[in-house]
């Protein structure tokens, strides 16, 4: 499942880095401490982390500079986000029921794109998917409707060019496609499909560079493409609907 998730124009999140400098930051849910980290990317890679123990230690126990925090959510989740301002840095963590009461019960806003996600639209479609590299508990992309798009503020997306789904025609497979142009993808299952926003596919009667042939000593013609690694024995309904490609020998 990872695979298909990071190959489909997922960000991965940066690596743990050390801390940037000694300034470590409180926060009201929790009474973990936060650092900024080195060689922090743009979002949506985190640009802080929770601080060990360790590294507290060493630098002297230097005293917490307290961090203002706002709480966001979103409104088809009930997951409520604390939203940090790490100096320069904002940065978001989820928070559990405890931290939620320690922090007071606060009630979240739900109209703006809490720090770390990204709003994704792929070349085979026009539906946009909002990720957060946090978000792997649960469904880790969610399709917005448009009135969930324009709650939020209508964000601009960025367009995933070259990937996206397809799905012939004349079979039930959904495709998960990595390179468009050279028919490299993975057929999905239905809990993947699901686990990915349930992405409405591109219908297409055949895919860019599938192949069709024939088996030697008997009638049958095989699809050999992304959805069918192994080739799939077809019927001639299917291989018209296909448009009838001249088979090559398998």
């Amino acid at each position: 499942m990872a695979t298909v998730l990071t190959s489909i124009g997922l960000p991965s999140p940066a690596a743990n880095a050390g801390p940037l400098n000694d300034v470590y930051y409180s926060v009201p849910f929790s009474s973990d401490l936060y650092v900024i980290v080195e060689g922090a990317s743009p979002d949506p890679a985190p640009p802080a982390r929770i601080a060990t123990d360790v590294e507290w230690e060493v630098d002297g126990f230097p005293t917490p500079t307290p961090a203002p925090t706002v709480y966001k959510a979103y409104e088809w989740s009930d997951r409520v986000w604390g939203v940090m301002r790490l100096g320069d840095i904002t940065y978001a963590d989820d928070m559990d029921f405890d931290g939620w009461i320690k922090a007071g019960a606060p009630t979240p806003t739900r109209d703006t794109l809490i720090p770390g996600s990204v709003v994704l639209r792929y070349e085979t479609g026009s539906d946009l998917f909002l990720w957060n590299y946090r978000e792997h508990r649960d469904t880790p992309k969610h399709k917005l409707t448009y009135g969930e798009w324009q709650r939020l503020g209508s964000p601009g997306f960025t367009d995933v060019l070259n990937q996206g789904y397809q799905k012939l025609s004349w079979t039930p497979v959904i495709t998960a496609m990595v390179n468009l142009r050279e028919s490299v993808g993975v057929p999905l299952t239905f809990e993947e499909w699901a686990a990915l926003g349930y992405p409405s596919p591109q219908i297409v009667t055949r895919y860019a560079k599938d192949l069709f042939c024939s088996v030697k000593g008997t009638p049958n013609i095989r699809d050999l493409g992304p959805g069918h690694y192994t080739g799939l024995i077809i019927t001639l309904e299917q291989w018209r609907a296909a448009g009838s490609p001249p088979p090559e020998r398998c």
